[in-house]
């Protein structure tokens, strides 16, 4: 399963690179199995999919959150983890407040 993880979040970070949204999960079919990221790394990765939609850079979102662009981009990095209060403050800067729900 660490390799599938491994996988996908290196195709995210291609998406990323080139700008592209990367796509919402499929419902599973007979045999497949399902890969689960961690949370933080599947909300920058939605994050990051709402900044292309947006047209933000990380500049702007340095700009809307109050923090410099150098902790914008590291918090950003799929490989590196990060506190979901500092992804809700992306999220609210960019005017998309994160919520969760049971």
């Amino acid at each position: 399963m660490d390799m599938a993880k491994d996988l996908i979040i290196t195709l995210a970070e291609c998406f990323i690179e080139e700008k592209a949204v990367f796509p919402a999960a499929v419902p599973l079919k007979q045999g497949q199995f399902e890969v689960k990221l961690p949370y933080h790394v599947a909300l920058k990765i939605m994050l990051r999919n709402l900044m292309i939609t947006e047209q933000c850079r990380i500049t702007d979102l340095a700009l809307y959150s109050g923090v410099s662009k150098q902790k914008v981009r590291k918090q950003l990095d799929l490989r590196r983890k990060t506190h979901i209060d500092t992804l809700a403050q992306f999220f609210k800067a960019l005017g998309h407040p994160l919520k969760i729900e049971c």
